[in-house]
């Protein structure tokens, strides 16, 4: 079964959201990494969304299988108006780039779990 899997991000931390869309488009999937903006390292994008305008993201979005949230969820539910219904039967995963001492990773998962 391919999957339609949209990988979003900010910034793309160390790159982790464009290595996973090449691994998985190398097993068959269509895989996709949407970064809103550049990082200091300028890491390779498969996309960036100041080449498409919202309805287009959003479209994107919605025809995806399963998302990944790099780091956070709640800014792009609420750039793209996305509600809860139109996610309902899409897999939703949060990828958390960091570590515990980090004091923003629990409203992150609270965020997500809301």
């Amino acid at each position: 079964m391919n999957l339609k899997i949209m990988n979003i991000s900010f910034a793309d931390s160390a790159g982790a959201a464009y290595t996973l869309s090449h691994a998985l488009n190398k097993q068959g999937h269509q895989a996709i990494n949407m970064r809103a903006n550049n990082n200091y390292l300028n890491y390779p994008t498969i996309a960036a969304m100041r080449n498409y305008d919202m309805t287009t993201v959003k479209r994107m979005i919605l025809k995806s299988d399963v998302l990944v949230f790099h780091t956070a969820m709640k800014p792009f539910m609420q750039t793209f108006n996305l509600t809860t219904d139109e996610l309902r039967d899409k897999k939703k995963l949060l990828y958390f780039h960091g570590s515990d001492c980090r004091t923003y990773g629990d409203q992150i998962i609270e965020q997500a779990n809301h």
